[in-house]
């Protein structure tokens, strides 16, 4: 055998390496670990054992150590186990077809402790990856004697705490896996170092202790088998030295120390019990159970010999079980021995089987007669009227009947229960039978007499109503009731129900009730419900319905306001016939061309200063910001008059308040003058 040699500069601070073939292409890639900074590299293999660059580069920004690498989640990409010593949680970097990213990065489990080791096994008898982790708990503040077993419930599915604690010994370091007895099951070695804190006072204790799986996934919480090592021990190998089958141990110390496992000279066989002597009746079918304790190796096969009796008939080995069909009545002595793997032979067990002739059922009452009141409930024995002398019979009900539930409580009684307001005649037919399909039939009538049963309402819009129910809505919403109620007559009897309301606001639709709120309604009301149905049995409920106030905004009504004015006429105006439909109080206020908004009362009186088109915003608004706005356009005409204005608000031109009559008087004097003098010459011309 030679190997070759081939160097790769990969940086500084590595770790760990581990190969695996991340990208599925047959070829083995390696997987570095570096600790400053935490980084993981992936070195993809390009054929030939040739690795020039890191492929992909994680850093992580914590203490994060690369643990394993396998197909955590059963995809078939192998993926990335880590842990972090900080904040002691074990993370899964999955693999997403070749590529590992952080943003796949997920946590699996977090523990209290810091870690002794995480190692990654299939211990069950499942598919999934179990988890055991060793907690070391070295120095004096982490003393701890504890190894944690998770089993997987899926693919990465586990418990929040441990499935199993163990305790292998003080601060376990490191740890073993396979099947050391032989038993197709995994067992666990676990070494600890042994250096512990108590009270202050430091103590030691190496050891090897071994756990042996006692079926699936259990384990004892304290060791089977403790082996002394020496101190300063490292980590363990297992592996068959001396090729007896048996895998042995190999301890790292200051020497190489090696536990062979090696058969004890005693050879005990396996202990055998058999069941006490027993009868069946003709022609039942026989199973014998044996019972054994092994001692040296595994049981694999079981010798069943019948010594005496009739022919055993369709005979079975299925397990721990012997089992046949006798032939015929009489006794059947039969005798059962066990070997173990290395062949060692138990003693011959014997056991008598009585098989004695069957006999029929017997029918002691054939037809019975039941009363009841519905609503109750009743029990029917059939053992007293059928009876076999020989072996217990079995029963069962030909036909389910609608309406009424029968449960079988034990062998021959039956639990009889209708459904609310089921009444009437009703047969019931039942068979009874042994065990080697002898029947007879027993036939019982159920006579239920009727009583009125009263309706009870059970929700409200899905609610129950426990001492009164609360509903709430806006001004100007619906509030829709739905009732359940529960009365058994509506399905056995017809009934009919009737719902009322002590609130004539709601309108009622079969079982629900409508009510359309508006300002008038808005307060709190106690409302009552009631439904009734034919029989004149009612049931009632309290509900306090609030309807909650929308504010409304104001009415404004304005009066006064003139489209056309002239320059020197007042203008007043008023809102005093505004109103809040909310009953508030309004504030008023006016804005002109636009200025700045000045308050008023509900009137104000103006003279505009100037000629011209000018803009009245008025607005009523209520304290709850509630606001109604009008804007006007009114047309001034006229001169303005020297000397100013009066109000204090507008100037006006006092000459050309004056000036403006006169013009236009001496106009209209013209006019008339001409008019006159036209009818005058017009006269003349006639003349």
């Amino acid at each position: 055998m030679t190997f070759s040699l081939y160097k790769y500069y990969v940086g500084e601070w590595e770790t760990t390496a581990q190969f695996g073939d991340v990208n599925n292409d047959g070829e083995d890639d390696i997987i570095f670990f570096k600790e400053n900074p935490y980084t993981i590299e992936v070195y993809l293999n390009r054929g030939g054992l040739f690795y020039d660059h890191p492929d992909e580069t994680l850093t992580f920004n914590t203490t994060m150590f690369l643990d394993y690498v396998l197909d955590f989640d059963l995809d078939g990409w192998i993926d990335l186990m880590l842990f972090d010593t900080n904040i002691r949680t074990i993370y899964y970097l999955k693999n997403i077809d070749g590529v590992f990213k952080n943003e796949n990065l997920y946590p699996v489990l977090k523990t209290r402790y810091p870690f002794g080791g995480v190692y990654y096994c299939k211990i069950d008898s499942d598919d999934y990856w179990d988890i055991v982790q060793l907690n070391d708990g070295y120095g004096p503040y982490y003393n701890s004697n504890e190894t944690y077993l998770w089993f997987a419930k899926g693919p990465l599915l586990y418990n929040t705490q441990p499935d199993y604690i163990l305790h292998p010994g003080w601060n376990p370091d490191y740890a073993v896996f396979t099947d050391f007895n032989q038993d197709a099951r995994t067992d666990i070695a676990i070494l600890n170092w042994g250096t512990y804190y108590h009270c202050g006072v430091e103590g030691h204790g190496y050891n090897l202790t071994i756990f042996y799986q006692h079926g699936d996934g259990h384990f004892n919480v304290h060791p089977d088998l403790s082996l002394p090592v020496e101190h300063y021990t490292f980590p363990v190998e297992i592996g068959d030295l001396n090729h007896d089958g048996l895998d042995d141990i190999i301890v790292v110390e200051h020497n190489i120390t090696i536990y062979f496992q090696y058969w004890p000279e005693w050879k005990i066989p396996p202990n055998v019990t058999l069941p006490d002597d027993f009868s069946v009746e003709f022609p039942a079918r026989v199973s014998i159970k044996v019972r054994y304790e092994e001692n040296f190796g595994k049981v694999i096969k079981y010798q069943w010999v019948e010594d005496d009796g009739p022919q055993m008939l369709n005979v079975t080995e299925d397990s721990f079980y012997l089992n046949f069909t006798p032939s015929s009545p009489g006794v059947y002595r039969i005798s059962v021995r066990v070997e173990d793997e290395y062949h060692f032979q138990s003693e011959w067990n014997e056991i008598n089987v009585t098989v004695f002739p069957n006999k029929p059922p017997e029918i002691k009452e054939e037809y019975i007669l039941l009363q009841m009141e519905e609503g109750g409930s009743c029990r029917i024995n059939l053992t007293s009227a059928v009876w076999d002398p020989d072996e217990a019979l079995s029963f069962q009900i030909l036909k389910e009947v609608e309406g009424i539930l029968i449960s079988e409580e034990k062998p021959g009684v039956f639990s009889v229960l209708p459904e609310r307001d089921l009444n009437g005649m009703y047969n019931i037919t039942f068979l009874c039978e042994d065990p080697f399909s002898n029947t007879v039939f027993i036939n019982v009538t159920l006579n239920i007499t009727p009583i009125p049963d009263q309706p009870r309402i059970l929700t409200v819009n899905g609610k129950r109503i426990v001492g009164g129910g609360y509903f709430n809505i806006r001004e100007g919403e619906t509030l829709w009731l739905n009732f359940s109620v529960d009365d058994p007559d509506l399905k056995w009897e017809g009934d009919t129900l009737t719902l009322q309301a002590s609130w004539g606001r709601f309108r009622i639709d079969g079982l629900s009730a409508e009510l359309s709120a508006s300002q008038r309604d808005v307060g709190i009301h106690t409302v009552v419900f009631n439904v009734t149905d034919r029989f004149g049995l009612s049931d009632g409920v309290k509900i306090t319905i609030e309807v909650i106030n929308v504010n409304d905004p104001p009415i404004l009504i304005v009066t006064g306001i003139k489209e056309r004015i002239n320059l020197s006429e007042p203008l007043t105006v008023h809102f005093n016939e505004s109103y809040d439909p909310d009953g508030d109080l309004l504030m008023f206020s006016l804005r002109i061309d636009n200025g700045s908004r000045m308050a008023v009362g509900d009137h104000f009186t103006l003279r505009f200063a100037s000629a011209g088109v000018h803009v009245l915003e008025i607005m009523a608004k209520d304290p709850y910001g509630g606001v109604s706005s009008a804007e006007y356009r009114i047309t001034v005409v006229g001169v303005v008059e020297a000397g100013g204005a009066d109000s204090g608000m507008n100037r006006v031109n006092r000459w050309a308040t004056i000036a403006i009559p006169f013009i236009v008087s001496a106009v209209l004097v013209c006019l008339l003058y001409i008019f006159f003098l036209k009818r005058r010459n017009s006269y003349r011309d006639e003349e």
